[in-house]
């Protein structure tokens, strides 16, 4: 009798077509895959079966039947931390705690409410693999932990600062599935085509390193955006859609089977674009950055923000991420005396933040609010340090041959020359022997590009003009496949 391999697809929002195409491109490839699909809404779940056949399974639907028939309490929560013990709850809803700011009652109605539908979805369809985005919000979050729980393989997409290469990751923490073995058990082949390319990649980030496509990419439209000249990422809102939620609030209509409260409401996105513009107007004629900090000959180490909302695609670095000037705080305590910490704006989806968090920022003592536009690769080659949250600024400043200190999980935290500080007093004693950091090598830097190369698939996330290609989804498709055929063997 054939054995099925029983996947589900966690296919949400804009993954929603892509993972549709791989799961049918995957099946044509391995007769054994049998694919089940959970949605978030009623019409995600329509267009499903309008476009391409498939049925699936209502996230919403059953949070909202749960919310009306099941009342947590913390009873019941006790006895599923006791059942989950691989990680603390809290870390889970780190997401929805900043990015919705769901009191604990809700978070915890919530969290049991998703335990109880990826228990169901497992068990009832004897699931052996899950592939979704990566941990990132709740529902992602425990999907990974009840995986764990009865032993599912979780397959999610994530991206390593190199173009049109997407890794994948099984873990909560962001690292890479087989980077670690790789580097530093497998012998290199330097005859090898990814060997080539990695040596070529690594070439050009010596001479003249650049950001990888997508740092500065319009993800529908693929449009390279002049963000320097002020061109701002936040798309202006759809009349319809507009239209059609004003009317909603008048009539008080609140289904989340219907609209999922994920996707930012187009009143929010007025607003939020509205802002933009006029802060950018503001910041065209106000300069409160510094600029042309490299002249000052100052000893300093660097510290790049992350872009506001972050903590939403990178759970395990939320408080980092969500109280970023208690982190520039932090930082600023522990700094060698006679060195400064230089702070460098985000450049992707600026003007988000407001005038009085880089007031406060500025006030800290010895700290540099530097401009987004001044050259990262200087800033980096001239700096004692890195330091980095997870950013890309981490993997180039451990290319560029630079101390990277990590205040959070990263996917190059297994690379020589990377330091992970979890407390002050790790700060402290990191900074205190920064001279003693372990030094990498140009065949060291080489070997890890090539690692990214030897494993990445040779497929891109977005922009949206090249998800839904044949090739691309062919690409992901076939190397899904190879994944299945080594863990099956």
């Amino acid at each position: 009798m054939e054995k099925n391999i029983n996947i589900c697809w966690f296919a949400r929002s804009g993954d929603l077509d892509f993972f549709a195409k791989i799961a049918s491109h995957l099946e044509s490839l391995n007769s054994e895959v049998k694919s089940y699909f959970v949605c978030d809404t009623n019409g995600e779940k329509r267009k499903l079966k309008d476009e391409y056949n498939v049925n699936s399974m209502v996230l919403s639907e059953y949070i909202q039947n749960f919310d009306r028939t099941n009342k947590v309490s913390c009873g019941d929560l006790n006895e599923y931390m006791k059942k989950y013990q691989l990680l603390p709850f809290r870390k889970l809803v780190w997401s929805e705690m900043f990015m919705k700011k769901y009191n604990d009652e809700k978070l915890i109605q919530y969290l049991v409410g998703l335990i109880s539908f990826w228990e169901k979805v497992i068990n009832d369809n004897n699931i052996h693999y899950v592939i979704s985005e990566i941990p990132s919000i709740l529902p992602n979050n425990v999907l990974w932990l009840v995986c764990k729980k009865f032993n599912v393989e979780f397959i999610g997409f994530s991206i390593a600062g190199i173009n049109e290469k997407t890794l994948i990751s099984d873990n909560f923490n962001g690292n890479l599935l087989g980077l670690k073995e790789l580097f530093y058990s497998v012998k290199v082949s330097i005859d090898s085509v990814n060997y080539k390319k990695a040596v070529d990649y690594y070439e050009r980030m010596k001479r003249n390193p650049l950001k990888p496509k997508y740092y500065n990419l319009d993800h529908h439209t693929g449009k390279i955006l002049k963000v320097e000249k002020g061109a701002i990422f936040q798309r202006p809102p759809k009349l319809k859609p507009l239209i059609g939620e004003i009317i909603r609030a008048f009539r008080r209509t609140d289904d989340i089977t219907k609209t999922w409260y994920y996707i930012d409401p187009e009143l929010m996105v007025l607003k939020t674009w509205l802002m933009a513009k006029i802060r950018m107007f503001i910041h065209n004629r106000v300069n409160i950055f510094e600029n042309n900090v490299i002249v000052r000959k100052e000893k300093y180490f660097l510290y790049t923000l992350n872009m506001i909302g972050e903590w939403s695609q990178y759970s395990f670095a939320s408080l980092q991420l969500a109280y970023p000037l208690d982190t520039i705080r932090y930082i600023a305590s522990a700094l060698p005396l006679g060195t400064k910490l230089y702070v460098k704006e985000h450049i992707a989806w600026f003007p988000q933040r407001s005038f009085s968090f880089y007031s406060e920022l500025k006030s800290i003592q010895n700290v540099v609010l530097v401009d987004r536009r001044e050259n990262i690769f200087d800033l980096i080659k001239n700096s004692l340090g890195v330091l980095s949250n997870s950013s890309t600024t981490g993997w180039e400043a451990f290319l560029l041959g630079k101390p990277v200190i990590l205040l959070t999980d990263a996917w190059y935290s297994v690379l020589p020359g990377v330091r992970r500080a979890d407390n002050f007093l790790e700060l402290l004693e990191i900074f205190d022997t920064i001279a003693e950091f372990e030094q990498t090598t140009e065949d060291d830097r080489i070997k890890a590009a090539y690692c990214l190369f030897e494993l990445g698939i040779n497929g891109v996330l977005y922009p949206r003009t090249q998800l839904l290609e044949e090739n691309n989804i062919s690409q992901f498709a076939n190397h899904i496949n190879s994944i299945l055929a080594k863990l099956n063997n």
